[in-house]
């Protein structure tokens, strides 16, 4: 398991993901948003239950209050999701796209100055036939249109994502193997 944290956020928890054992050695990226010069921090829980730290400071801001980048358009075609491969090295490296505004909460409608209500991805389960590759319980730093890339050891099977948001919907959508 793994917990990132970013200390100076609102919500400084970004998000909680486990991956399956065919990630294994972990290698695993995530896009977030940074609202002020923060440490981030990586909290992975080990089998044996060890935890381990580790983390570096970065220099970024307004990333939570940040307005969308989508303007009046930015619900269009949400949910969407796309899925790619890469091998590298006997593994294959996939990346999962999910086409969301991932609204904070923080932001404000730049036309009518009003707050944009959070309305975010909370849960992402990522599935290569019946077995996990991923699972993430998340908040509002995971980024607009989110964007997960992880490596696993491919099993010819094909590749199932469900995402669900704070308002209920539900993103479903299976992929050839291969991508």
């Amino acid at each position: 398991k793994l917990a990132l944290v970013i200390d100076a956020n609102p919500a400084p928890v970004a998000g909680e993901f486990t991956f399956g054992p065919a990630t294994t050695p972990l290698d695993f990226e995530v896009r977030v948003r940074v609202n002020a010069y923060s440490d981030v921090r990586a909290v992975a829980t080990l089998e044996d239950g060890r935890q381990v730290m580790a983390g570096r400071f970065v220099k970024a801001s307004g990333g939570c209050a940040a307005p969308a980048g989508g303007g009046a358009d930015a619900r269009e075609g949400i949910g969407e999701m796309r899925w790619r491969t890469e091998s590298a090295g006997g593994r294959a490296v996939g990346t999962l796209m999910i086409r969301h505004p991932n609204f904070s909460g923080l932001q404000r409608d730049q036309v009518t100055l009003l707050d944009i209500p959070a309305e975010f991805v909370q849960t992402v389960e990522l599935r290569q036939g019946d077995e996990v590759l991923m699972t993430m319980e998340g908040g509002i730093s995971i980024s607009e249109n989110p964007v997960f890339r992880l490596g696993y050891a491919p099993n010819g099977q094909p590749v199932t994502a469900h995402a669900e948001d704070t308002e209920g919907r539900v993103f479903d959508r299976t992929f050839a193997a291969g991508g």
